[in-house]
């Protein structure tokens, strides 16, 4: 990391410490929002695909004249295994909430308090309320 991405960090440890998690919450809220990230970026690139009809993901693999193909199997579902994990981390702290920002270019985590959006709706306001768990 550099000196800047050491100083992110160190804020958002100290906001979250602030709000009552604890270091091995943070920890496992960072190793979230990196399977999230990595998870947006292989759907927006069409390297993960969901099947229409069951909704499992499958990999696609891309040739060299840019299409698609399926690959043989269904792959383990990361994206749904990190949100549980997410919904059970964040169901200790009720008056938290997290929002998955599923665009790759950002962060995929923030933690919010509730209490900070006044009934408004989150994907609207997520970056002035609340604090992205990213580096």
């Amino acid at each position: 990391m550099n000196k800047h991405q050491i100083q992110n960090y160190i804020r958002v440890r100290d906001r979250l410490t602030a709000w009552g998690f604890t270091s091995e919450e943070i920890d496992k809220l960072f190793r979230v929002e990196r399977t999230l990230s990595r998870w947006s970026e292989l759907e927006c690139n069409g390297n993960i695909q969901r099947d229409e009809g069951t909704d499992l993901p499958r990999y696609y693999y891309e040739l060299h004249n840019g299409e698609f193909v399926r690959g043989k199997s269904v792959i383990p579902d990361r994206e749904k295994g990190a949100l549980a994990r997410l919904a059970k981390l964040m169901s200790a702290h009720p008056d938290y909430g997290a929002y998955n920002q599923g665009d790759p270019r950002g962060c995929a985590l923030y933690i919010y308090p509730i209490k900070a959006l006044e009934g408004r709706p989150i994907g609207s306001y997520y970056t002035s309320v609340g604090v992205a768990i990213c580096v």
